[in-house]
């Protein structure tokens, strides 16, 4: 089953939810301000749970045995149902899976709210991370300009739904591996398995290339072929973004076909479409991504989750939504046996900001 009707299964709560944007009318102007109820309501969602993970809440509500996840962890948000928003956290190792009520108050939310819009992400004991000092002037500054915000997270807290965060082990393989197919990335040296590449980008030098994911590649320096082209790799980062850039010698042999990486959140159970070596074009549905999005943390492993979609040689695929954009590049898959079976994509616009790549006209 794929992750939307595993959450179902684990949640397991009956009623219909209530729409986040009928919650009051702070919540009806930010739907009015973005001018889409659905992407509203997914606003109010995500905004609900930065702000829940930022407040003391979170050490009241979960088990002290957890809490490691909630810090380890790169928080997703998965829809199901008819329009829940449940947090998943990755708990390697975890023998069974555990669900937690998030039961914040007013007043913890927007404390919560404040410490995430200066920089804090989680309750200062549980805190990895600080990109600004909290003051008292933060604290009216935040107030002044997203007063609107706060109101709105008073409404959401008293929505006649549910709240959860799941805990649960999730295996997961590398997509890398066996290839052939078009845009294939080869190692001549045999160390790294076929992959793909992702889309057409140029550096801040001028140089030109292709996205490829950083652990089917050599690191920087080393040489690979695209398609048969000689290639050297120029930029690479192994950790939170997974992705590479690699120079071409020669211009690219096909032109790009996305409209370059999309800076909102992705629709939830929105279709979206990648073409691998592997898999050549396979359709995707979005269930889940990170927290944040579509803000970049370059400190964040940030995902979206799809269907198990990819196989080994798809990793590094673009994934396109239906307008065209770049939500992602392949990234895992669920092992073979594992329920819920799923695809995970490196948010694309952390890509971009990471090397500092533009897409090539």
């Amino acid at each position: 089953m794929n992750l939307s009707e595993w959450m179902d299964q684990e949640v397991a709560w009956r009623g219909r939810p209530e729409f986040l944007p009928d919650r009051g009318p702070a919540a009806g102007r930010v739907a009015g301000a973005t001018g889409n109820e659905d992407r509203a309501n997914l606003l109010l969602g995500g905004l609900f749970w930065q702000s829940y993970l930022a407040s003391k809440a979170v050490e009241r509500n979960v088990p002290s045995d957890l809490l490691r996840y909630v810090v380890e962890a790169e928080p997703m948000i998965v829809f199901h149902g008819s329009g829940l928003f449940t947090l998943l956290l990755e708990a390697p190792g975890l023998e069974k899976v555990v669900t937690v009520p998030a039961s914040p108050t007013a007043g913890e939310l927007e404390e919560g709210y404040f410490r995430y819009r200066s920089g804090w992400y989680f309750p200062e004991s549980l805190s990895r991370r600080v990109s600004s000092i909290e003051t008292s002037r933060n604290r009216e500054l935040v107030h002044s300009q997203y007063q609107l915000s706060i109101e709105a997270l008073w409404e959401v807290q008293g929505a006649q739904q549910p709240f959860v965060l799941t805990f649960a082990d999730l295996p997961a393989e590398n997509t890398s591996g066996l290839g052939g197919g078009p845009l294939e990335v080869r190692d001549p040296g045999g160390q790294f398995g076929p992959s793909t590449a992702g889309c057409w980008v140029q550096d801040t030098q001028g140089r030109t290339g292709v996205t490829a994911a950083a652990h089917a590649v050599p690191g920087v320096g080393g040489t690979v072929e695209v398609e048969g082209v000689p290639g050297t790799v120029r930029a690479h980062d192994p950790g939170f973004t997974d992705s590479a850039f690699v120079e071409l010698a020669l211009p690219g042999p096909s032109p790009n076909v996305s409209r370059g990486p999309l800076k909102k959140a992705p629709r939830q159970h929105g279709t979206c479409h990648f073409v691998g070596c592997r898999s050549q074009r396979q359709n995707a549905v979005v269930f889940a991504f990170n927290y944040e999005l579509p803000a970049v943390d370059l400190d964040l492993q940030q995902r979206v989750v799809t269907d198990r979609v990819t196989a080994r040689g798809d990793s590094g695929a673009g994934l396109l939504d239906d307008d065209g954009y770049l939500l992602g590049f392949a990234h895992k898959r669920s092992a073979s046996s594992a329920n819920p079976s799923w695809s995970s994509w490196i948010w694309a616009l952390a890509v971009f900001e990471k090397h500092q790549l533009a897409l090539c006209e």
